[in-house]
């Protein structure tokens, strides 16, 4: 029996904290990129969209989603569509500074440019489309694999992290891809894993 992720995220509460705990655990990354793209169409920003596409579509980014042939650098479609925001923003912001991202100029003194008009809401739907289509998606797995009434770590298999999955939520998730996406807007993932 499969679950049915759009009646979790709907619902809310504990079943939608542990799926995405789950997903992170797992390292379910589309599955979170999905999450994440809902509360985005809810509440666009430069600053969301921004820390959506550096965390998940970029060519380095730390939880890069399965859908290769739609992102940077064989699709530059998303890249592009994104770049504006970028230079809309508030250079040296609490979103690119969690990240890491150095934006001073030579006079140590951050840049202001108008902020423009808020992204659009569908600017990551194809992608999520392409996700929901794909075979290899992790997202179909944990459809297939997820049980409601288990808990995050009673779903992974033989209850434990392995040792992959130790290493991205101690050092990838924890350290990078949850205070980027909490810095951006994103506070329900704050006490995700």
């Amino acid at each position: 029996m499969s679950i049915k992720i759009d009646e979790i995220f709907s619902g809310g509460g504990r079943d939608l904290i542990n799926l995405l705990e789950y997903s992170v655990l797992s390292i379910n990354v589309d599955l979170i990129f999905v999450y994440l793209v809902r509360e985005y169409r809810l509440r666009p920003s430069a600053a969301s969209a921004i820390a959506v596409h550096d965390l998940f579509c970029c060519a380095d980014s730390p939880a890069r989603v399965s859908c290769e042939g739609a992102l940077f650098p064989k699709d530059i479609r998303l890249t592009h569509a994104i770049s504006p925001y970028r230079a809309g923003s508030l250079l040296g912001s609490s979103v690119e500074s969690a990240l890491g991202l150095e934006s001073c100029n030579q006079d140590n003194t951050l840049p202001r440019v108008a902020a423009p008009s808020l992204p659009p809401r569908y600017i990551f739907d194809s992608l999520v489309q392409r996700i929901n289509g794909e075979e290899k998606s992790t997202l179909i797995h944990a459809l297939d694999s997820y049980r409601v009434g288990l808990t995050p770590h009673e779903n992974l298999p033989n209850g434990e992290l392995s040792a992959v999955q130790r290493r991205f939520v101690e050092q990838t998730w924890q350290p990078i891809v949850r205070p980027g996406l909490v810095a951006a807007g994103f506070w329900r993932v704050a006490s995700v894993a």
